[in-house]
């Protein structure tokens, strides 16, 4: 079968074995700049961000019968849209964690919702189950040391507890966090963090110059994990990506590596309860 990413490749002087360098990496971005991995990024902004925050408030007020009275827990909370709507519309009371203190958290603390910048697997001032229900969007793969986190949060949560996460998969296409400027998949898994500075300083980007730092657990990692701990795992989905099969074809001496079925994931999503 004809491959046309890899004959407009050679037609710009690039064959295999390819040499990931700048050059590839533009021509890359060029040839994906009118079909980008993610096509309409999500604006960053107080409004899309409180947009956001009810799209996972819906969800999240599906998972229980109730939230009146319990005590939540975000763990990376932030700038607290998520903690403010769930409190609001669940008649609960949060506590959001985050290792960074954000400005927006003094006008955003109410009865019910209250900031704190601490990393809890190594401070946490919290009795043991502390909290009927944690949850935490898109924070885990950031996290140096997610095994230990995890162990601290089923430390927090009270029996029956419920704890539900999402967390962005290392090799899925787009662990590098990079989507608005870099539009074609797997970039962190071709190419080094030098090749992402040299792209970013040409484009006259700062402070941004490369892929995010991601853990790399597999989403088998995660339910191991869970099922070590003595959580049960109500439920599991995750977000899939049809394979870019041109391009893994092209690049098979990488990705080829890895399991096709982890190419293909972006995102674990995990609904639990403390036995």
């Amino acid at each position: 079968m004809d491959n046309p990413l890899s004959e407009w490749l050679e037609q710009r002087g690039m064959r295999a074995p390819f040499r990931y360098d700048l050059p590839l990496f533009e021509a890359l971005n060029t040839y994906y700049a009118d079909k980008p991995l993610v096509p309409a990024p999500r604006e960053i902004s107080s409004k899309g961000l409180f947009s956001q925050a009810d799209t996972r408030v819906d969800h999240l007020l599906t998972l229980l019968a109730s939230f009146e009275n319990l005590e939540c827990l975000e763990v990376g909370c932030g700038r607290g849209e998520t903690a403010v709507r769930l409190a609001q519309r669940g008649g609960c009371g949060v506590t959001g964690v985050d290792i960074t203190r954000y400005a927006e958290w003094e006008g955003r603390w109410s009865a019910r919702t209250r900031f704190l910048p601490l990393d809890i697997t190594h401070e946490a001032p919290f009795r043991a189950g502390s909290f009927d229900f944690i949850y935490s969007f898109v924070v885990l793969e950031h996290v140096v040391d997610p095994l230990a986190m995890l162990e601290k949060i089923y430390t927090l949560l009270k029996p029956k507890g419920t704890f539900y996460f999402t967390a962005n998969l290392y090799r899925g296409p787009m662990a590098s966090h990079r989507y608005r400027e870099v539009f074609f998949p797997w970039p962190h898994l071709l190419f080094g963090d030098t090749v992402f500075e040299e792209y970013y300083q040409q484009i006259g980007f700062v402070g941004k110059h490369k892929p995010a730092w991601v853990n790399k657990l597999t989403h088998l990692h995660y339910i191991e994990k869970m099922r070590t701990l003595g959580l049960q795992i109500l439920r599991c989905n995750y977000t899939r990506r049809p394979l870019d099969v041109f391009f893994y074809e092209c690049f098979h001496d990488i990705l080829g590596k890895y399991p096709r079925e982890d190419l293909e994931l972006d995102f674990i999503k995990l609904h639990t309860v403390k036995k």
